[in-house]
């Protein structure tokens, strides 16, 4: 897990540790070796009755926390679904046992939803079906994950709607307390919130490359025919079940508009 404090540039590694009182986000400094006071530093606490908002993210891969004392601001990048799940579930059930007592600072608890507010909306929305009311029908896929480039790793959002691969740069600092102004006074800038760093049309996908001795990684192999252009984007992942859940996605909506199998191979190792 890493954490994004709302004010400070980019993520760390880290642990939560929460008791009935006290939350605590431990940063983790070093390799995880010998002793934990070797490798562990005390980052930030709080009181749990100072918790005002707590929202669980997109595809139930992060988790937002907002404390009253001093307007702190949390995102916890937990990039697995299943251990998001169980760690938003306990931290409900702990601040709902506080709830009732009248220094529980707690607004609401909630799940964050994709509609015309939020900071993605500019590049799903087109893409929803809409009945009449505001029950937005979205069809994507979305998943944290690593870019690999060479000897880095770097934090990238994956976004596939039916017919478009994006790779984007999300800013996970945010606060409800603070929103972001536009110049036109609009607020969750799509242009703070997020860059586009690469766009593909899924009709370029030639091939999708799976790896047993590494089962959290996949290439995806690019080409554009017109341009004669060949790339792969490298993706590392830290839940095999959402890499699962993204090549299902693409190779249905591949599949769906050439009629063929889309190639896909696993290996024992690759670069």
């Amino acid at each position: 897990m890493s954490t994004v404090k709302f004010g400070d540039p980019g993520e760390f590694p880290s642990l939560l540790v929460v008791s009935d009182q006290w939350l605590y986000i431990l940063e983790i400094t070093s390799e995880t070796q010998g002793q934990p006071s070797d490798w562990l530093r005390k980052r930030e606490s709080h009181q749990v009755s100072d918790l005002g908002y707590l929202e669980v993210g997109l595809g139930s891969q992060s988790i937002h926390m907002e404390f009253e004392e001093g307007g702190s601001a949390y995102t916890l990048l937990i990039r697995d679904s299943t251990r998001c799940e169980h760690v938003f579930s306990l931290l409900t059930e702990i601040v709902r046992k506080l709830a009732p007592k009248s220094d529980s600072k707690l607004k609401s608890i909630s799940t964050i939803r994709l509609d015309p507010q939020h900071h993605l909306w500019p590049l799903i929305g087109e893409n929803a079906d809409m009945d009449g009311s505001e029950d937005y029908q979205l069809k994507f896929f979305y998943l944290l994950a690593f870019l690999l480039q060479g000897e880095n790793m770097t934090p990238v959002t994956v976004l596939v709607t039916r017919d478009t691969l994006y790779l984007l740069n999300e800013d996970h600092q945010w606060s409800k307390s603070v929103p972001s102004q536009t110049s036109n006074g609009n607020t969750e800038s799509f242009d703070r919130r997020v860059q586009v760093q690469e766009t593909q049309p899924i009709s370029c996908v030639s091939s999708v490359h799976l790896f047993s001795a590494a089962p959290r990684r996949v290439n995806i192999k690019l080409y554009d025919e017109i341009a004669k252009d060949e790339k792969t984007w490298q993706l590392q992942t830290d839940s095999p079940d959402l890499l699962t859940g993204l090549v299902d996605w693409i190779r249905t909506q591949w599949e769906a508009m050439f009629g063929v199998k889309l190639t896909t191979c696993l290996q024992e190792t690759g670069s």
